[in-house]
């Protein structure tokens, strides 16, 4: 290591599940507490100018290089305009509004506005409901994948009109609200449920019914009308409810079942987190899969936002017995604010403030494991795979431990993560800053995230019916290689 501190191999996840009980991920810290009051009415205009100070200031300092993929120059000119446009009073919600493409444009999937946790927090336990709906982008369509509300809607079906606004127009400008690594809008944070459902909330409230039209699978075109859910109605309901990213939220960071038609374990990622209760899933579920004699295992990141990821190198040492590591080196800068939390004070010295520190990462080498997996593996990866997912998903392609299947992962192989907060002082907005520089094991440096050694795509056609594409072609070509059709996809 280039210096004496231990670095935590942590990635926090940015986008992931941040507008319920507006939690706080392992390695998430803020500068201070959040406004005692929240503001319910508009900002005086010299009060958000001063957030916007502390807001670009923090940016500048925090982060390892806020300059990555956007020229200073295009920078410093895009939070100029930010200035005179904040020329009068303003509600945090025509703030956010304003801001958060600004800080989108950085083009850093850790560094963003926050949109309203606390409001949404207090609305949903006040009994308010959401427009149940999750979509998919298939070359700019939007794409109905679920709906738990009430009636029939034609899934797989593209979306035209939302409340007689483009919808294709309407989510690209949800999607510049919220950052990819390298991209200034993101429209896989769209296909989050719970993302889509506070952007529709922030946008048309929810005392009437959402108009949708839509044209089916079938070139036919209607207008449906859908009314808001409580989340109790929606965890009633049947169907896809369980593969909703917000209703994970409460439950275990994954799930595990035995697909005793095709002897395959199946874990479903949906967060790294809490590694001792996920240290003993992990001797449960390998334990059952001994037990059950099962010889292929499917891990399912596809909708995984990320978290800590040593709790991804404890599920490695189920998969491998090869030395391993899921990143090379990690960059940050030397700043007091740090201190106690990436740095320990014996190693801070204001004489190299803001300098940048470089660490290298050692492998981790697995011990002896009883309960480690022989058989077949395959890893299911999507553009939702964020994150702690996304740099597991790279381990697993350059060692060769399992093979990729479906999408390019949503974070490129090198990147910025673990995020630092900061709450502005007037408006109460959180702003999430990307505080560390990561670069994974094989990373070409192009921007590119784990790619599938297998790539396929969830179909429209396959929605309406139900069916996961992905899992489908995965399954198929386990049992295929178990009678010989193929060479097994494993490495």
């Amino acid at each position: 290591m280039a210096v004496g501190y231990r670095l935590a191999t942590c990635v926090v996840t940015g986008l992931s599940l941040w507008l319920i009980a507006g939690v706080s991920w392992a390695g998430d810290t803020s500068t201070q507490p959040p406004a005692p009051g929240i503001p319910s009415g508009p900002i005086p205009a010299e009060k958000l100018q001063a957030d916007l100070e502390v807001l670009v200031s923090t940016i500048k300092e925090v982060h390892p290089n806020p300059y990555a993929y956007v020229p200073e120059a295009e920078v410093s000119k895009t939070f100029e305009r930010l200035r005179p446009a904040v020329d009068r009073p303003m509600t945090r919600k025509d703030f956010y509004r304003l801001v958060a493409p600004a800080v989108a444009s950085l083009k850093n999937g850790h560094t963003f506005v926050h949109p309203f946790a606390e409001e949404f927090k207090a609305y949903i336990d006040g009994g308010g409901g959401v427009f149940p709906i999750a979509v998919q982008f298939e070359q700019e369509r939007v794409i109905l994948r679920d709906c738990l509300g009430e009636g029939s809607l034609p899934l797989g079906g593209e979306i035209l009109a939302i409340n007689r606004q483009g919808a294709k127009e309407l989510c690209q400008r949800y999607a510049s609200y919220m950052p990819g690594e390298g991209r200034a809008a993101n429209p896989a944070q769209i296909e989050r449920a719970e993302v889509l459902w506070v952007c529709l909330w922030l946008d048309f409230g929810a005392d009437n019914p959402l108009e949708l039209k839509i044209k089916g699978l079938d070139g036919k075109t209607a207008t449906y009308a859908i009314k808001p859910v409580t989340f109790e109605e929606i965890k009633s309901r049947k169907g896809l409810a369980s593969q909703y990213d917000l209703l994970s939220s409460g439950k275990s960071p994954y799930e595990f079942r035995y697909l005793e038609d095709s002897k395959c374990g199946l874990i479903t990622m949906r967060e790294f987190k809490d590694r001792t209760a996920f240290g003993s899933l992990l001797k449960k579920t390998f334990h059952e899969l001994r037990s059950n004699g099962a010889t292929p295992l499917i891990i399912d990141l596809r909708s995984c936002p990320g978290g800590d990821s040593q709790c991804g190198d404890m599920l490695l040492d189920y998969l491998t017995d090869q030395p391993f590591r899921q990143f090379e080196r990690c960059e940050m800068k030397m700043l007091p604010q740090f201190v106690g939390m990436f740095l320990p004070a014996s190693e801070y010295d204001e004489a190299r403030k803001g300098a940048l520190l470089t660490n290298e990462i050692p492998l981790v080498r697995p011990k002896q494991n009883p309960l480690r997996f022989q058989g077949r593996k395959i890893v299911l990866i999507g553009r939702k795979s964020f994150s702690s997912s996304s740099s597991f998903a790279g381990c697993v392609k350059h060692y060769g431990i399992a093979t990729l299947v479906g999408e390019e992962a949503g974070d490129p192989t090198d990147c910025y993560g673990e995020c630092f907060n900061v709450t502005l002082p007037n408006s109460g907005i959180t702003v999430s800053i990307a505080a560390k520089h990561f670069v994974c094991p094989g990373s070409l440096g192009d921007g590119r995230g784990a790619m599938p050694d297998h790539e396929v795509k969830q179909t429209p056609e396959d929605l309406a019916v139900g069916k996961d594409t992905v899992l489908a072609y995965a399954l198929e070509q386990l049992r295929k290689a178990s009678t010989g059709q193929t060479q097994p996809p494993s490495r």
